[in-house]
């Protein structure tokens, strides 16, 4: 019934937001900007606990994802006029940027659940081998791996863009087979593993791969359940009215 409903209210629109004013949208996107902006800046002013350059992290990839994602939409909001909604009749930056926007949502996901729930050691070898950075890679850890995610749920739960099943059938994957591909070089280059599960000799390299695109995909189907909630609400106040 929800997907009945939320067929009619499939939009692409960055000027406008559900359940908090448009106003208070553009202050969080803005926020999101400057934190995750700050962020990147810091990861790649900070040393990496293993001498690895910080790009073969995949915490790197969401941020850098977050950045650009909030760059567009702020930008879009700042110098362009409202149009066309609907998924097919949007401009291409609108499009760029419901793309960009999908994928943050998914990356971010994964992002802070594998971390807390896996890697949150690995910050305190971090420590332990940086003392005089500690307080600097404490913050960017809490940042990286929390905050902006917050920041890029924020986004999901008050703005009126909806998730596409094609755009992660497409994404997800493309997204997952560039990674893979470079982590293994990476692997190569450096004679060990990027993230401890990946050590491309056991089974668990399959496992944690699988598992940690599998959750990308869980990332955007929540965000995807989250837009069907709003379509809901939405189509229930248009009804109200008429």
């Amino acid at each position: 019934m929800i997907a009945k409903e939320a067929h009619h209210l499939f939009e692409v629109d960055f000027f406008s937001s559900h359940f908090v004013s448009y106003e208070k949208l553009q202050y969080a996107r803005w926020l999101g900007f400057t934190s995750s902006l700050v962020a990147l800046i810091e990861f790649y002013r900070l040393p990496s606990s293993e001498k690895f350059p910080n790009h073969v992290y995949f915490t790197a990839w969401g941020t850098f994802i977050s950045v650009i994602y909030f760059s567009l939409v702020c930008f879009l909001t700042k110098f362009y006029k409202k149009g066309e909604t609907h998924v097919e009749k949007i401009t291409r930056l609108e499009r760029i940027t419901h793309i960009v926007y999908q994928v943050a949502v998914g990356i971010e996901f994964v992002v802070c659940i594998i971390y807390w729930v896996l890697l949150v050691p690995t910050l305190s070898k971090s420590l332990e081998r940086f003392p005089e950075y500690w307080w600097g890679m404490l913050l960017n850890s809490l940042s990286t791996h929390l905050i902006i995610p917050i920041h890029i749920w924020t986004e999901a739960i008050f703005n009126r863009v909806c998730f596409t099943k094609k755009d992660a059938l497409v994404f997800i994957p493309l997204i997952g087979v560039m990674y893979t591909t470079l982590n293994f070089c990476w692997f190569k280059q450096y004679g060990k593993p990027i993230y401890p599960p990946l050590d491309w000799k056991t089974s668990r390299t399959p496992m944690f791969l699988g598992s940690a695109f599998a959750l990308v995909g869980l990332g955007c189907y929540l965000g995807y359940l989250i837009w069907l909630v709003k379509a809901k609400k939405a189509n229930s106040t248009k009804a109200k009215m008429n």
